[in-house]
């Protein structure tokens, strides 16, 4: 959530604003980090630039925390 609101604390009130959909406590930070890697790769397809694996856009939230409980087995 944080890390949206700061996304979006730069962006102007005329313009779409950040939503987070998906939201899943994750162990460390290391295992946070590997968790992302791992759904970047996942969903690369769904990137929103090329080389950005923070920002995606047409996921369905159930399908990134199945693949997230995929991971963490």
């Amino acid at each position: 959530k944080q890390r949206v609101d700061d996304l979006n604390k730069y962006r102007l009130s005329s313009e779409p604003q950040w939503t987070l959909h998906t939201d899943q406590p994750i162990g460390s930070v290391l295992d946070a980090i590997e968790a992302e890697k791992y759904l970047g790769q996942e969903f690369a397809k769904h990137r929103s630039e090329p080389n950005n694996n923070e920002v995606f856009h047409d996921l369905d939230p159930f399908l990134v925390l199945t693949k997230l409980a995929t991971f963490r087995q």
